[in-house]
């Protein structure tokens, strides 16, 4: 009698530790679809609006005007003071920059 009380109690056990190992693969089964549906949105939506605007450019293409970005003679205008400010010896600009520093700048 006592084997058989024993073997019923480790059944038991075994019934609720197999059941508790279910309940937390569905958990962990819907915490990651629940992630997944998120990222998948963060990531697909602009992902669409880029195809979206990429359709609207490519319908008027051919009509394109290059506008270029706002401010670039003035960075260019910078550039070629800060050049001219840092150079001691224009023959071998020892303490002024190089292009490297500057590469949107133009050289002369």
């Amino acid at each position: 009698m006592g084997v058989s009380y024993i073997s019923e109690l480790v059944t038991a056990k075994e019934m609720e530790l197999v059941g508790n190992i279910c309940v937390m693969l569905t958990i962990i089964l819907l915490t990651t679809m629940v992630v997944s549906v998120l990222v998948s949105r963060l990531v697909t939506n602009p992902v669409q609006r880029l195809i979206r605007a990429m359709e609207e450019f490519e319908k008027d293409a051919a009509g394109y005007v290059y506008q270029p970005v706002e401010g670039t003679t003035e960075i260019e205008a910078l550039v070629t003071v800060l050049r001219a400010h840092g150079k001691k010896n224009p023959e071998t600009d020892e303490a002024g920059t190089s292009g490297r520093d500057f590469p949107c700048a133009k050289r002369s």
